[in-house]
């Protein structure tokens, strides 16, 4: 996908300033497990030289299990003394304190965002199947899982393997390609 809406615009999204979003929790479980912490990453430029970092540690007001514990480095009791209360984090990230208690429902409460978030899946489920994963990529009214890049494609070869995906997308018996991956992914 190129741009030319602004001079001096880059013209490919991936050139462009990102923003990265990621979290260390008390677990894997998302209808039980709470958010430890959250950090927001902006990343500029092609060489993605200038970052600014805005981080948040958080106590999540239960027991942080020594698994979790592990691979975050944050005990329980660092986490309670440090830690900014939930409501309190959304409110500096610039976010309602309301996603507070949806987070920390365990998808059975009136506040819950699990009907909408199982309902947006089995949406796209529904039109590619439940043999497959996510993502699902919609084109002219086809689905299809996909597709899986690792490594991003840029200029021209973006356009071309952009068209490809619509070409067999739009293809009414166009059914599966799949590989086994050999490299792991990068943004390079």
């Amino acid at each position: 996908m190129t741009t030319t809406d602004a001079p001096g615009a880059p013209t490919l999204w991936i050139d462009g300033p990102l923003l990265g979003f990621d979290t260390e929790t008390t677990g894997t479980d998302v209808t039980r497990d709470r958010i430890v912490t959250a950090a927001l990453v902006l990343s500029h430029g092609p060489g993605r030289e200038a970052e600014t970092v805005a981080t948040w540690l958080i106590d999540p007001g239960v027991e942080i299990p020594e698994a979790a514990a592990a691979v975050h480095g944050i005990s329980t009791a660092h986490a309670r003394e440090h830690g900014m209360q939930p409501a309190e984090a959304l409110e500096e990230v610039g976010l309602s304190a309301d996603y507070a208690a949806a987070a920390h429902s365990r998808g059975d409460g009136q506040d819950s965002w699990e009907p909408a978030l199982r309902s947006y899946q089995s949406t796209a489920i529904a039109k590619v199947g439940d043999d497959v994963g996510t993502p699902v990529i919609e084109l002219d009214g086809r689905a299809f899982f996909g597709p899986v890049l690792t490594r991003v494609p840029r200029g021209e070869q973006a356009g071309v393997l952009f068209d490809a995906a619509v070409t067999l997308g739009s293809y009414e018996h166009f059914f599966e390609i799949k590989k086994s991956r050999t490299e792991d992914p990068s943004a390079e």
